[in-house]
């Protein structure tokens, strides 16, 4: 079986998400994000401030690098992943990609809830960055799930759906 990578904005339930898949499927459960914070030994917002966020992003292509001949994972990708090309190329490889979109109010409440999130501090900006990435979102997707109003169960069943029977995804979701 291929990996299940998930991609979309910050705030779109990835990390929850993608958890939730992996224990209903057995497959290892990785977060690009948590990976890296743990390699660096900092917290994201650390690593952009002490590093840069280009320090950031060559460590996401670092990660992607490692995990393009891995299988049998679900993995929570970080919201900026896909600005990186050659990132989605490493994941395409081996990887249903599944975008998991939702509306922008929604994203940026979630996201500001947490200090995590060093580029979520400016409603203005995140709507402007938001605008400039979905799409690439929609561009690198194999998948789109539309999450808005849905719950994590739902939206769970839709990818196990989608991705265990393919057939599924012209007749009944959005791609």
């Amino acid at each position: 079986m291929k990996n299940i990578a998930l991609i979309g904005y910050m705030g779109a339930g990835k990390t929850t998400i993608g958890s939730v898949v992996a224990s209903c499927t057995g497959l290892r459960f990785v977060d690009t994000d948590k990976y890296i914070v743990n390699r660096a030994h900092k917290s994201i917002k650390g690593i952009f401030e002490e590093d840069g966020e280009s320090t950031f992003r060559i460590m996401e292509n670092k990660l992607c690098r490692f995990l393009e001949n891995r299988s049998g994972l679900i993995i929570a990708t970080g919201g900026g992943i896909i600005l990186n090309e050659d990132n989605m190329a490493r994941l395409k490889k081996n990887s249903a990609v599944v975008y998991i979109k939702n509306d922008i109010e929604t994203l940026y409440d979630r996201a500001k809830k947490t200090e995590a999130r060093p580029l979520a501090t400016d409603f203005e900006d995140f709507v402007r960055r938001y605008m400039d990435r979905e799409p690439l979102y929609v561009k690198y997707a194999d998948i789109v799930v539309d999450a808005e109003g849905k719950s994590v169960e739902d939206i769970t069943m839709d990818i196990l759906m989608i991705c265990l029977y393919p057939g599924l995804k012209k007749k009944y979701f959005s791609s």
